[in-house]
């Protein structure tokens, strides 16, 4: 509301997998409150990194990444928090499949 950026991630902790797991929604309902869009942005990479796992933190070869800026979520009146939070995580999740594409990602689920 007073015109500065804030970085939230809506996940909360990291996974095991390395994979998305469910948002949480206080990044949503501070949108709400200060009636600003939420801007979803992909942090992608070849293989697992930062995950909760043995060699996610000290990779064994380099990893590439992606970082994608989404269209902003804007929050409506009309919708129930859940939804505002739906809208960003399948935005998300769709870039997601489309950035697994040739890498390890592709065979996991």
């Amino acid at each position: 509301a007073a015109g500065r950026n804030m970085i939230v991630f809506p996940e909360g902790t990291r996974s095991v997998t390395g994979r998305l797991l469910p948002f949480r929604d206080i990044a949503f309902r501070l949108a709400r409150a200060a009636d600003v869009p939420v801007v979803p942005v992909v942090l992608h990479s070849d293989l697992p990194f930062m995950a909760k796992r043995p060699g996610s933190i000290f990779p064994p070869r380099t990893i590439n990444f992606t970082l994608r800026f989404l269209e902003p979520v804007r929050p409506q009146e009309e919708d129930a928090l859940a939804e505002l939070v739906g809208r960003a995580e399948r935005a998300i999740a769709a870039q997601l499949r489309e950035l697994d594409a040739g890498t390890v990602w592709e065979e996991r689920p």
